[in-house]
């Protein structure tokens, strides 16, 4: 079945007819007469309720891509809001029942919510041929669609048929000596991947092919790459590309394969 917050949000760009990216996020809130204030705020945003009418209100302090999912996700509340409103007790066309959810689920919904909206499904299937992909054009493309590279990359290998992720290395000291700066692990996502340990401050050794893009800052891809940051071990395809102070490294397992006749049979956006 599919999640209720990813059934919502196909709905709305339907409903506005919205096929291409970048989503005009207010234009849909325009036809759902919801305001947008910009000010100084100790959030990120909120949804306010008056009389008649929503308004949400956004820190003018953020990046324009964090607004841009801010004020996705507090559409989420107004559209969670309404649905179940509207569908008490009940289930929606597609099948979902609609949920009561605490705090932490309702946040956790908008959150998911503001992703599927921003990034869909059908606009993502141009990436599913790992022999093809392109750090270069995925970081184009995620500008073109202002959304920020992470939420970009989440989606993609959340709803890829192929299983990966992303690690983000950067110049950085050790909490115990940060004058002892290397290229090391900072963080990474592989959101179809349980029980991954992926040790923080882990340093790259100079021999690394991750090491050589700081010489360039060029793309490469290699195969069959070897890694070996906490449970993340084996060979790997590996696509590296220097992305202002960091290094990006997109990671495919090997054994998971796209059939490229596949690719090209769906419609893409943007």
């Amino acid at each position: 079945m599919t999640p209720l917050p990813v059934v919502l949000a196909r709905n709305i760009l339907q409903k506005h007819k919205i096929t291409e990216c970048p989503v005009p996020i207010d234009f849909i809130l325009e036809k759902e007469n919801i305001q947008v204030k910009y000010g100084t705020l100790i959030c990120d945003g909120i949804l306010k309720k008056y009389d008649f009418s929503y308004v949400i209100e956004i820190n003018k302090n953020m990046h324009t891509y964090r607004q841009r999912f801010t004020i996705a996700h507090e559409l989420g509340h107004f559209i969670l809001e309404n649905d179940q409103h509207e569908n008490h007790n009940s289930s929606n066309e597609n099948g979902c029942a609609t949920e009561i959810f605490d705090n932490q689920g309702e946040e956790r919904f908008c959150d998911i919510f503001a992703s599927c909206l921003l990034i869909p499904d059908n606009a993502l299937y141009q990436f599913f041929d790992p022999e093809v992909f392109s750090v270069k054009n995925l970081i184009k493309t995620a500008h073109k669609w202002r959304v920020s590279i992470t939420a970009f990359l989440w989606r993609l290998f959340e709803t890829s048929p192929f299983e990966g992720g992303a690690i983000w290395f950067k110049w950085m000291g050790k909490p115990t000596d940060s004058n002892k700066l290397k290229l090391r692990l900072d963080r990474g996502m592989f959101p179809k991947t349980s029980g991954l340990y992926l040790p923080r401050y882990d340093a790259v050794s100079k021999n690394s092919s991750i090491y050589q893009v700081t010489i360039n800052g060029n793309e490469h891809v290699y195969e069959n790459i070897r890694l070996n940051f906490g449970n993340l071990i084996g060979a790997k395809r590996v696509i590296t590309k220097s992305v202002g102070s960091t290094v990006l490294a997109i990671i495919f397992y090997p054994e998971v394969r796209i059939k490229k006749e596949e690719v090209g049979k769906v419609k893409l956006l943007g």
